[in-house]
């Protein structure tokens, strides 16, 4: 209770490549702002501590806001594998930054490190593991499961865009800020992960 448990786990399988989506709560996440998120001290991380839904007010259900994202370079550093985040749909430039600081260069348990060579309580993604980042998941969809789908449509009406547009945008966006904060190491660290929904050509075409 507290804080997560940092024996090493000796029963993972043997794979290559880690993806927390549902550890991180992607589907109909409610964060947007830095507050928002679960910390390394909660005793339980099945709470929800955004005052909002996914997509108010046609989804005003509030989901769970995942696991801190600390605990995930814990596990991808012990285990020396790649790893694959998603980000939140509704996330700011702030969280957005803050989310790759924490890779980058660790925490305190609340706050990122913003440069090498601090004492961070969390450590950061070891340099050897790619990051695959991606703008939350299956975006494209839409319904209760994947309010997130929602929301980007009403985003891209107000931005007279198609929804594929918007995605591609905010994807864009988000891609640049993790670049801007992993500096020298993007190229070689990061992958841009741009999903698509195959089984409709106007989606990817668009």
């Amino acid at each position: 209770t507290g804080r997560a448990n940092r024996k090493p786990c000796t029963n993972s399988p043997p794979y290559s490549l880690y993806r927390f989506m549902d550890l991180f709560q992607t589907n109909a996440n409610t964060q947007k702002d830095w507050i928002d998120r679960n910390l390394p001290t909660h005793s339980v991380f099945g709470t929800v501590l955004a005052d909002r839904g996914p997509f108010d007010p046609k989804y005003s259900g509030r989901s769970s806001s995942g696991i801190p994202y600390e605990f995930a370079p814990a596990l991808w550093n012990q285990q020396k594998v790649d790893c694959y985040i998603n980000v939140p749909h509704m996330a700011t430039d702030d969280f957005v930054r803050k989310m790759a600081q924490v890779f980058r260069f660790g925490s305190d348990g609340n706050l990122p490190l913003t440069a090498d060579g601090g004492s961070p309580v969390w450590a950061p993604l070891r340099p050897e593991s790619r990051l695959m980042v991606e703008y939350s998941n299956e975006i494209w969809s839409s319904g209760g499961s994947f309010a997130q789908g929602e929301w980007a449509q009403a985003q891209a009406d107000a931005l007279k865009l198609t929804k594929a547009q918007f995605n591609a945008k905010r994807s864009c966006e988000i891609w640049a800020i993790f670049a801007d904060v992993f500096g020298a190491r993007a190229d070689s660290q990061l992958v841009r992960v741009a999903a698509l929904f195959t089984a409709v050509d106007s989606y990817s075409a668009d």
